[in-house]
């Protein structure tokens, strides 16, 4: 699990997956699934993502470039939504996702006149909104995401029938040995949002929660 908001995105509140599995097969495709789950896929106002918000991956390296004055870009690097998601992107530097550490998928360099300064803008508010009391995540089988900030390492997800998004649940034992399932929260796995898991041969079970 990534860095946590309510520690102002520090590195120590990093717990890193063991993983090295990519279900997205290639460089490219796990770059975007980053990128869209801190978005959680979503444009303003909460509509299906209908641009592109990659440049989020460039805000580290554009936090170091001097751009002139006037520049839209410069003003927006001077907002806390700017410097909220480059502390976000350090703080998750090291964290594995798909295999590789998060810094791996960042744009090494980046011009400035190559950025879409007004889809930058949006991506960085939609990315606030998104992010606030929430982490990045990772499962066993790769995937990756945002959760709230209250899951565990071990928790569980749940693609349940009748809900729109995969739910994160936590097991516990009854005093006769039975599990029962609590409930955490929604979360946005990207490559699990269109019911891809249904189609993994998985037997459907059926779950007590409380």
């Amino acid at each position: 699990m990534g860095c946590m908001w309510s520690k102002a995105w520090a590195p120590e509140s990093v717990l890193q997956t063991q993983g090295a599995v990519d279900p997205y097969n290639t460089f490219v495709k796990a770059q975007d699934a980053i990128w869209k789950s801190m978005v959680a896929c979503h444009s303003l106002p909460s509509e299906c993502l209908d641009a592109d918000y990659g440049s989020l991956l460039a805000t580290p390296a554009l936090a170091k470039i001097d751009m002139p004055d006037g520049s839209p870009l410069k003003d927006l690097a001077g907002s806390f939504v700017f410097d909220w998601c480059v502390e976000f992107l350090k703080g998750n530097a090291k964290f594995k996702a798909a295999g590789r550490r998060m810094e791996e998928y960042y744009w090494k360099e980046t011009q400035p006149q190559h950025i879409d300064a007004v889809h930058l803008r949006n991506a960085l508010m939609q990315r606030d909104r998104i992010n606030l009391s929430r982490r990045l995540v990772t499962t066993e089988r790769g995937y990756v995401g945002m959760a709230l900030e209250t899951v565990e390492r071990g928790d569980a997800v749940g693609v349940l029938y009748g809900c729109s998004m995969p739910i994160v649940l936590r097991e516990s034992k009854t005093n006769v040995g039975d599990s029962r399932w609590r409930v955490i929260g929604e979360c946005y796995l990207h490559g699990m949002m269109n019911g891809e898991a249904m189609e993994w041969g998985t037997n459907p079970q059926d779950i007590v929660l409380f």
